[in-house]
């Protein structure tokens, strides 16, 4: 999908084995940048994007030019995009399998490698910064999947699993972030908000409104805006988060 950047110029377009940038109103090419492999999602961050790629690499390019400013080498395949943290001092990358890492964006270098264990590509969505922790949804099954909610040690690396919740379906998109808490979906229909603590608190996560998961599968677009959540299916669905009841109406 396309990436916005902050000057309200439309991000990306790619095929197989490149990427442009595209003025938003008129669409004029400002420029193409091939890579001669496939890649995935880039992240963007000030005038910056990192961009996965299945041949190890965590390429980096300066997005006014598109310049390649250079590339991290890693030990295994990188599918999904990077996520920053609320300082936007380091990024979580996910491996392909196993294992997951966090970059010094300062140093350049991976100060964190934290064994999760996951599959190969089991996952498919960047992982979510929410408050000091770090949310991740693994695809564990044809039709199911688990939240895993991380800690961060000393240095801001990804550090121990805190929580682990089991989801009907698998992931629709990244945990979305709404202030002190995130909202959770699966390709099933099942939403889950929650509010999440700070620290060394003894319940890092609550869940504050559900909708159960419905029985076919589908393609999901979720957003959210303040205490309403977005779904368009077949058809555009708005929520209302609703703590007091522990639902999410239409």
């Amino acid at each position: 999908p396309p990436s916005l950047t902050d000057d309200g110029v439309s991000g990306t377009e790619s095929t197989p084995q490149e990427l442009g940038r595209v003025a938003g109103k008129p669409g004029r090419l400002i420029w193409r940048q091939s890579f001669g492999e496939p890649f995935g999602e880039m992240m963007i961050t000030g005038n910056h994007g990192f961009i996965p790629t299945k041949s190890f690499r965590l390429y980096a390019i300066e997005l006014k030019s598109g310049a390649i400013m250079g590339y991290l080498k890693f030990a295994q395949p990188l599918t999904v995009a990077p996520t920053i943290d609320r300082q936007k001092t380091r990024i979580y990358v996910p491996g392909d399998q196993a294992v997951l890492y966090t970059i010094s964006l300062t140093e350049m270098k991976c100060t964190g490698v934290n064994y999760l264990g996951h599959a190969p590509g089991s996952i498919r969505v960047p992982l979510t910064a929410v408050m000091d922790k770090v949310a991740v949804i693994e695809n564990d099954g044809v039709e199911t999947s688990h939240l895993r909610l991380m800690g961060l040690d000393d240095k801001g690396a990804i550090g121990k699993q805190l929580v682990d919740r089991r989801l009907v379906g698998l992931a629709a998109s990244p945990p979305i972030v709404t202030g002190r808490g995130m909202v959770v979906a699966t390709d099933r229909g099942q939403i889950d908000a929650y509010d999440v603590a700070t620290g060394k608190a003894a319940n890092p996560l609550s869940l504050v409104a559900t909708r159960e998961a419905t029985s076919g599968q589908l393609i999901r677009f979720i957003t959210a805006s303040s205490r309403n959540v977005w779904v368009a299916d077949t058809q555009l669905t708005k929520f209302s988060i609703m703590p007091t009841d522990n639902r999410l109406p239409v």
